[in-house]
């Protein structure tokens, strides 16, 4: 008599597989999101870094340069970045107080040119021109009008241990180059270009019908719902990268994350149209000099 024996696989059947992969998917979907979290905020304690580091290192150029801070450039602001040229900006300036040019790169931007790698774009021109962080020009590296010509050609400067509230007055931060149109005014949205220097919201209002002082053209913060911009908040060359928000060093030499209305506190860019906001509340202002007692 012949024995029978049953084979016992052990397979999944299909619907076991199907839970199986249902099960995997709903928990990758939970996980990613986190993982993609985490990541932005490895990169945004990085940029934190970055930024404490330029604004010591410029504090201790300020402090072998007569206690002055750097300049917008060393020559004409207007001829930054053309090529050839030999003008710098507070990045060639406070180079040799910088450790590694890598930290002109925000790591949530990655350098997607390369121009502070290798290559045909690692120029000193590009490299005075996009770093991923901006100076707080209006305040801090006045851009000046030559009163023969009228031209913003000409550069001011002030002092470190001049400020009235260093803690609290923003240096520098992240950046991107807006889009602009053949007049250099911003038409929407920007590139993945940083930029050197960054406009003050209430700037344009502040400085825009000067004899003396410049400001770039058309820069403006606003999140006016039917405003510039399609209606989305347009911030001048401050990128709000981070969740809605900004990286940015103090001019005392610490950093932190701002949200977009943490960074435009005391003016009314909430509600004011495109091109017309103004600082409101002194008090509260995070970008002057020295403690503004008029509202403008």
């Amino acid at each position: 008599m012949k024995q029978r024996f049953t084979h016992l696989t052990g397979a999944f059947t299909l619907i076991e597989l199907l839970v199986v992969i249902a099960i995997i998917a709903i928990l990758a979907g939970l996980l990613f999101p986190v993982l993609a979290q985490a990541q932005v905020a490895a990169k945004k304690a990085g940029s934190i870094s970055n930024l404490k580091q330029i604004a010591l290192a410029t504090l201790i150029y300020a402090s072998d340069s007569d206690d002055e801070l750097p300049p917008l450039a060393n020559g004409n602001p207007q001829v930054v970045g053309w090529a050839g040229t030999k003008v710098q900006t507070w990045v060639g300036m406070t180079q040799p107080y910088i450790k590694s040019m890598r930290i002109l790169v925000d790591p949530l931007m990655g350098d997607p040119h390369n121009i502070f790698g290798s290559g045909p774009n690692a120029t000193a021109a590009n490299q005075n021109a996009y770093p991923d962080y901006g100076v707080n020009y209006a305040f801090l590296a006045p851009w000046l009008k030559d009163p023969a010509t009228g031209e913003c050609s000409r550069v001011g400067s002030v002092t470190s241990s001049g400020a009235e509230h260093s803690a609290t007055t923003i240096f520098y931060t992240t950046t991107y180059e807006p889009n602009e149109d053949s007049a250099n005014y911003p038409t929407g949205g920007h590139s993945d270009y940083g930029d050197w220097m960054v406009t003050a919201p209430g700037a344009l209002g502040l400085f825009g019908n000067s004899q003396t002082e410049c400001v770039s053209p058309g820069m403006d913060w606003s999140e006016h719902p039917v405003g510039f911009n399609g209606g989305k908040p347009f911030t001048a060359e401050a990128s709000q990268r981070y969740a809605g928000g900004s990286v940015s060093s103090m001019l005392d030499g610490h950093a932190k994350y701002l949200t977009a209305g943490q960074a435009a506190a005391g003016t009314d860019w909430g509600t004011s149209a495109y091109g017309h906001t103004k600082i409101t509340d002194p008090g509260k202002y995070l970008w002057s000099y020295s403690v503004l007692t008029n509202t403008f």
